[in-house]
């Protein structure tokens, strides 16, 4: 999906009789809006992945995004089915949405045991993930070829959808396999140059608190062979236009950092604006 109403719309006019399942992203917009494109859709099943800062300077509060977002349930028949992440901070607050429709069933996925879908272990290995998953009452193993630290759990959701829908999960998840990031979910590039060779990981499409906070999370699991250095180049941590840089918790931040094993941090742009360097790294920033 493009993320527009056009796109939602084209999508539906596309859809054949002998297809089995279709996937739409339904954009968010005020709440009337997005009842209404939820009632056009008629999901039999709706996924909040996550609940974060983007567009907060259109949407004011996390607790507007949330009820606009949960608001999608609307277009649920009786019984439909809504899932969401048991991980995520702002979880109560989702519940407590989701109860102004009484008629839905709540699906969750996540860490906890006691989830619809949860992880039982995971490795990072090689760039990605292998993972071992319980998806209501099955087990699978399966590797998720991605190196964000958050895409096994990201993996759930999907997985449960696809338990739901009748589909044979085993044969899902090997799928993955396949699978190639979009640029906005990060690029892991193997780049030679002038007989040297090395990993470059874009993360430049992601300008989101949280979205910026996985990237330093991620970080911790790369691990440089031999004499190899881990050296980051950023600007700014958000948007200034989207209005985040007055929700960044600096200490937070920092921690994040400095658990990352950074060899060198080079900064640029507006950096100094948004967060102080921590000590650890100050030596070695550039501005």
């Amino acid at each position: 999906s493009a993320n527009y109403a056009a796109s939602t719309y084209c999508n539906l006019a596309s859809l054949k009789q002998n297809n089995d399942v279709l996937i739409i992203e339904l954009p968010v917009a005020n709440e009337k809006k997005t009842q209404h494109r939820a009632h056009r859709i008629a999901p039999d099943i709706c996924i909040l992945t996550a609940i974060g800062h983007e567009h907060i300077e259109r949407f004011h509060s996390i607790d507007n995004i949330i009820r606009l977002k949960t608001s999608i349930a609307t277009g649920l028949p009786a019984g439909g089915k809504f899932i969401i992440p048991k991980d995520s901070e702002y979880y109560e607050q989702i519940v407590t949405a989701l109860m102004r429709y009484p008629d839905i069933n709540l699906l969750t996925f996540g860490s906890d045991r006691n989830c619809n879908a949860c992880i039982i272990d995971k490795r990072f290995h090689h760039f990605g993930w292998d993972v071992l998953a319980k998806i209501e009452d099955k087990i699978i193993a399966y590797r998720v070829p991605f190196p964000e630290e958050y895409a096994p759990n990201a993996s759930l959701a999907e997985l449960l959808c696809a338990y739901h829908l009748g589909m044979d999960i085993v044969k899902v998840a090997t799928q993955y396999y396949s699978c190639i990031n979009f640029k906005t979910s990060g690029q892991l590039y193997l780049v030679n140059y002038q007989n040297k060779q090395f990993y470059l990981y874009d993360q430049s499409q992601r300008g989101g608190i949280e979205g910026y906070a996985s990237f330093f999370k991620t970080l911790r699991y790369l691990k440089p062979e031999a004499s190899g250095k881990k050296i980051v180049v950023t600007s700014g941590f958000v948007d200034h236009k989207d209005g985040e840089t007055a929700l960044l918790d600096y200490p937070y931040f920092q921690a994040l950092i400095d658990a990352a094993n950074i060899d060198s941090l080079f900064t640029v742009e507006y950096f100094s604006e948004h967060i102080n360097k921590p000590n650890q790294c100050s030596e070695h920033s550039k501005c």
